[in-house]
């Protein structure tokens, strides 16, 4: 048979890892440009999460506003981003907005509700879709619910079925998990200026369908739930039930809305998968992020075959619950310290490629936290995580203040802004740009796949990615040694992702592929 020897252009950098691995030398890479066919997004593929008070300010008033997403949505949509997550967008006293004060309102900060539905009208002409938070586990102490449930409470006026007193619970003595109020209590296990709905009641839940319909009118096109292991305490049971009702209230009104719940930091796989039999259809896979550290504990010890075999239990778990959930892989977010901080300094340029290449090819749908193709820092107290976007070394235009509250020391940040990174050739910026358009190119192949280990050597993360469409092969090398590796089946080449002039050789005759990758470079085969 006719042999095929293909040169691909692969990534390759340093990366320390202790004891784990250890390299003699420097390696420098040459200088190259990616070549990326055609920068397209499918919707809903990749998500980013956008703080939108510090991610553009359109106004010159210090806070980023929706106007200001809007005028960003082409950086977006050059990125290849399928998908907005916006972190809350309703009236709160706080900065962070997970204590809201109106469900149906628009932060006055970040403009009015013609301007979201303007942000909502470009976003859908740039292909891109939205979600946002929905807190449900609680209130602000400053809602009208609770104000007048705190009123009809004291004055012993609660009779009523329907009374807003029912949407929360109150005791007349001291329970742990509750805050004091006069001279009775009501729980409030986040803080006492959250206090929790009683989801229990059928009006509390009613008005949570009424809300879910209101946002889905406007056109978002579904929701990130927050806290959902904490709706009940010390219940998974009763969590997962109220997870299914309010999924399937959801679904009724919008079948393709989306769906993705959130659970504390340091959730296991064990925590995490029991929740996809509520059907939603996604739940945030802690265990790859920045809590976990499994992506970065795997480079550092060279075992991608057991990260491999890790995503696909991972991956199979999630398809027992529910055949047609999706994983949700991310880095880090506005409750951790950012995915950066894990990097070495003196090599953080490769293993940030590296780390982003992993999960936005991982099944499901991959979130991005803004600023993270960037490599932005931040870590510490909230606020810190939150900081404002880096759009230009020199000009500041559209800059945001720092959140109240946050000390960091902004000299300690990135200088180089998105619109910078843009315009050099081998940025992070470039990267990303680069794997999601991979992604892309290849939805079809990845989103909904069933995943199944390949490959032999230790240090090989192998997957074969199993759908209606076809099969797909993602060859990644975690060593610091090229390794080479024959993987049977008839394939044809598809694409790799180049950091560096050194070229990997894939060798396809009848039956089989021969494939030698360099150190921490990526090879991706159909068949």
């Amino acid at each position: 048979m006719k042999k095929q020897t293909l040169a691909v252009l692969v990534t390759l950098a340093l990366l320390p890892l202790a004891s784990c691995q250890s390299f003699e030398s420097s390696i420098t890479s040459s200088e190259f440009a990616y070549e990326i066919d055609e920068i397209t997004n499918a919707k809903s593929s990749v998500f980013y999460e956008i703080f939108v008070g510090s991610f553009y300010d359109s106004n010159a008033d210090g806070m980023g506003d929706f106007n200001g997403v809007s005028q960003k949505l082409d950086y977006l949509g050059d990125m290849g981003v399928g998908g907005v997550w916006f972190m809350p967008i309703h009236p709160s006293p706080t900065y962070h907005k997970y204590d809201v004060t109106d469900y149906y309102g628009i932060a006055p900060q970040y403009g009015t509700m013609a301007d979201f539905e303007s942000y909502l009208d470009a976003a859908e002409s740039h292909n891109i879709d939205t979600i946002i938070d929905l807190v449900v586990n609680h209130t602000s102490n400053y809602h009208p619910w609770f104000i007048e449930a705190v009123n009809l409470y004291k004055n012993d006026n609660c009779a009523a079925e329907d009374s807003v007193c029912h949407y929360y619970n109150f005791s007349d003595s001291v329970k742990s998990g509750y805050s004091r109020i006069d001279d009775f209590f009501y729980e409030a296990r986040f803080w006492s200026g959250m206090p929790d709905l009683n989801l229990d009641n059928p009006y509390v839940r009613e008005e949570i369908r009424a809300i879910c319909e209101f946002w889905l009118n406007k056109g978002v096109n579904g929701f990130r739930l927050d806290a959902v292991t904490s709706y009940y305490t010390n219940s998974n049971t009763r969590n997962i039930e109220f997870l299914s009702w309010l999924n399937s209230a959801i679904k009724q009104l919008n079948p393709q809305a989306y769906i993705v719940a959130e659970g504390p930091w340091g959730t296991t796989s064990s925590e995490v998968i029991p929740y996809y039999e509520s059907q939603i259809d996604s739940f945030f896979n802690f265990p790859v992020s920045v809590t976990g550290n499994r992506i970065y504990t795997n480079i550092r010890q060279a075992t991608g075959k057991s990260f491999a075999t890790f995503m696909s239990s991972y991956n199979q778990g999630i398809k027992e619950q529910n055949e047609t959930g999706l994983d949700a892989p991310f880095l880090s977010n506005h409750d951790q310290g950012r995915s950066a901080g894990l990097m070495y300094p003196e090599n953080r340029d490769f293993s940030r490629k590296l780390m982003g290449s992993i999960y936005l090819l991982m099944p499901g749908r991959p979130f991005i936290y803004y600023g993270e193709e960037i490599e932005m820092r931040g870590s510490g107290i909230d606020e810190n995580k939150r900081l404002p976007m880096i759009w230009s070394k020199t000009d500041k235009i559209g800059q945001t203040n720092l959140p109240i509250g946050a000390n960091y020391d902004m000299d300690l940040q990135v200088q180089l802004g998105a619109l910078d990174q843009r315009a050099i050739a081998t940025s992070l910026l470039n990267h990303y740009r680069k794997v999601i358009s991979v992604r892309n190119k290849y939805n079809d192949y990845i989103e909904h796949a069933t995943i199944t280990p390949i490959g032999t050597n230790d240090a090989l993360y192998g997957l074969t990615y199993e759908t209606e469409s076809g099969s797909l092969h993602i060859l990644t090398n975690f060593s610091a040694e090229s390794i080479t590796e024959t993987v049977l089946g008839t394939f044809s080449y598809a694409d790799e992702i180049p950091t560096s002039q050194i070229a990997a050789e894939v060798t396809i005759t009848s039956g089989q592929a021969v494939v030698t990758i360099p150190p921490f470079a990526t090879v991706i085969l159909l068949s």
